[in-house]
């Protein structure tokens, strides 16, 4: 499924922020409709080096924070997590984002929208839904073998998280309006229908 651009947000925002904080002045920049939650360019330079630039939405990451901030500081403290574990742990087949000015790992570039810069890596990304081939099975617990054996590494530096329910208040809310009309859209009432048929 393909994802139009964010928003309230131009390529002039983009191209401002990488400016800024990366030092990147770029030749092109072209969207890649694909994601969810985040919403990714590809950039080049003058010179041929390709960057693959993600965008965060901050209001859609529940499972990060319960606003734009704590989610902001959340989405930094996983990119740094993965940074460590690219240059500390040697885990290169971790893509870790690229430091900015002064480290800088995300920037706001909107109150709702944060920037990151990541190295274009050649792949093939699979196909949604298909089994993976026993050899691709393989590789991945050979990594995430690796990925655990690396956990001393991040163990002081990684923010541990709870294992609550992410959006439960507003599924509390729900729960407790499911009595009466919903009103927001035209999935509402089947939404509250359902929910209703299973509050147990």
């Amino acid at each position: 499924m393909e994802t139009p651009p964010p928003e309230g947000l131009s390529e002039r925002h983009i191209a401002d922020g990488l400016a800024d904080s990366w030092g990147l002045e770029l030749a092109g920049l072209r969207y890649i409709p694909k994601g969810f939650g985040s919403y990714h360019w590809l950039g080049e330079t003058p010179g041929g080096q390709r960057y693959f630039i993600t965008v965060d939405d901050l209001d859609v990451k529940p499972w990060l924070g319960s606003d734009r901030d704590s989610t902001f500081e959340r989405l930094q403290a996983a990119y740094d997590t993965a940074l460590i574990l690219r240059e500390q742990a040697q885990l290169h087949f971790v893509v870790s984002p690229t430091p900015g000015r002064g480290g800088l790992l995300a920037r706001r570039i909107t109150p709702r929208y944060s920037l990151a810069v990541f190295p274009f890596v050649e792949g093939h990304a699979g196909d949604w839904g298909q089994p993976a081939s026993q050899e691709d099975r393989d590789e991945l617990l050979r990594r995430l073998a690796e990925l655990h054996r690396s956990t001393p590494v991040v163990a002081s530096r990684a923010p541990r998280r709870g294992v609550d329910l992410p959006g439960r208040a507003s599924l509390e809310i729900a729960l407790e309006e499911v009595g009466q009309p919903w009103t927001g859209g035209p999935c509402s009432e089947p939404a509250r229908s359902l929910l209703g048929a299973h509050t147990e």
